[in-house]
């Protein structure tokens, strides 16, 4: 959070006992802890914390992203390059006296180092407690609403924003209540708003709604502040209004070329991290499709507007992480070729040349493009056609690369003759070794 009353934000959290500590960020805006008394699972944590963002009316910040959510990842698979998230922590510099990232008390008085750890150790809450503190409105008119929503009435909206917020209501009344929304609306005009709308004001929104079906107001306060997008979406009636889908968390761009994404999300309460490439981000039918072959369930198709909003939505608050070049595609493609210039059935003379093998001399090696594109299919490394190859290897400066023709055995043959650096090592075996007889 930044430009912010954080007095407002801890009179909150002290309203519905929160177990959370603001503190001060290094922009002077707010970073909030929870803090644990145990391991709990990542996405579980996420889930809370997006609940109680919601709550503090500062789920997405003033230019309509969501807050960062730490920890982002659901889960990291570490084993395809994808790590964890940094976090800047409170207190930095605190021992010079010249600490600017402290934490608050609930009366927002400054909390020196100590007193803000025996907070933390206070505060700290095990899985029992963080899980039964619940939020969600208990009436039968709103079940299946926008979390937003419930949050809102169970707040009572003030002054600022009830237009839009009637207005929301509205569009969820049409959507629960096909015979009766308009009463509906009536009726919560002076049960959920603390100084009700004129009747004419009402009125007016009825006469818009009656049009056509609109979408709920998600970009406009004071909807916008208490979104909850991924719960939203697993909603009856919320957008999207299918419960056969995932809730979506974080997204995360590899560097890698081409890129590589990981979207993490939780479905029936099992946290996953889905590797993707740009045109599974791109299309519903191909997300939908790596969830069943990696996740082994099959979540509904949104409507095409419906998931470009959800794809900028993660796009907006993407966490990118730089890459070293030899984690891309193209990076692996030369360590490959490296290898097969220097492995150990090289050619020993150029007539053998025409048996497939790589073959060096004078700094340079000599291979067929064919007998490449053979090996690394035999490695299983697909992510390039013949020509693609031949363009990228003839493109790299290290290379030199330039065609040659040889006439082997009176067949001529087209190679690739690229700049390297194997060098044939002769090892000295002594005599005393050579006369030992082979056991085996």
């Amino acid at each position: 959070y930044n430009d912010l009353n954080k007095k407002e934000i801890i009179d909150k959290i002290v309203e519905y006992k929160l177990p959370l500590t603001v503190c001060n960020s290094k922009s002077n805006g707010a970073h909030i802890f929870l803090f644990l008394s145990e391991p709990i699972s990542a996405s579980f944590v996420q889930t809370k914390l997006r609940e109680f963002a919601s709550i503090l009316g500062h789920a997405k910040n003033a230019d309509g992203r969501n807050i960062e959510i730490f920890p982002v990842q659901a889960s990291v698979q570490s084993e395809k390059g994808d790590i964890g998230s940094w976090l800047n922590m409170p207190y930095f510099n605190s021992l010079n006296g010249e600490c600017t990232r402290h934490a608050w008390s609930d009366s927002y008085q400054k909390l020196s180092l100590i007193e803000f750890i025996e907070r933390a150790r206070l505060l700290s809450v095990d899985y029992e407690t963080l899980n039964n503190l619940k939020f969600e409105l208990e009436e039968d008119d709103f079940e299946g609403a926008p979390p937003c929503l419930q949050v809102i009435v169970k707040q009572k909206c003030d002054i600022g924003s009830r237009n839009n917020f009637m207005y929301a209501l509205g569009v969820f009344a049409k959507k629960k209540f096909e015979d009766s929304w308009e009463t509906k609306i009536e009726e919560w005009n002076y049960k959920h708003l603390q100084t009700p709308l004129a009747s004419s004001e009402i009125q007016a929104t009825i006469k818009s709604l009656r049009k056509k079906d609109y979408q709920y107001p998600c970009q406009k306060e004071p909807i916008q502040g208490h979104c909850n997008s991924g719960l939203c979406r697993t909603r009856k009636y919320g957008v999207g209004n299918s419960n056969n889908f995932p809730e979506l968390n974080s997204l995360t761009k590899l560097l890698t070329s081409p890129p590589t994404f990981f979207w993490s999300g939780t479905y029936n309460n099992k946290a996953f991290s889905l590797e993707l490439t740009t045109a599974e981000l791109q299309s519903p039918t191909l997300f939908q499709k790596k969830c069943i072959e990696y996740l082994n369930f099959m979540p509904a198709i949104p409507k095409k507007d419906t998931w470009q909003m959800l794809v900028q939505e993660a796009l907006d608050n993407i966490h990118e992480i730089e890459m070293p070049d030899d984690s891309s595609n193209i990076g692996q493609l030369f360590d490959y070729l490296d290898k097969f210039c220097s492995s150990r059935s090289m050619a020993r003379t150029k007539e053998e040349r025409i048996l497939g093998k790589p073959f060096s001399e004078n700094g340079y090696t000599y291979f067929r493009m064919t007998d490449f594109c053979t090996y690394l299919s035999r490695i299983n490394f697909k992510e390039f056609k013949a020509h693609q190859i031949s363009a990228l290897v003839k493109e790299h400066a290290d290379y030199n690369c330039e065609h040659v023709f040889w006439n082997i055995k009176g067949k001529g043959v087209n190679l690739w003759k690229i700049k390297t650096d194997v060098t044939e090592i002769t090892i000295d075996i002594p005599k005393e070794i050579t006369d030992l007889e082979t056991p085996y």
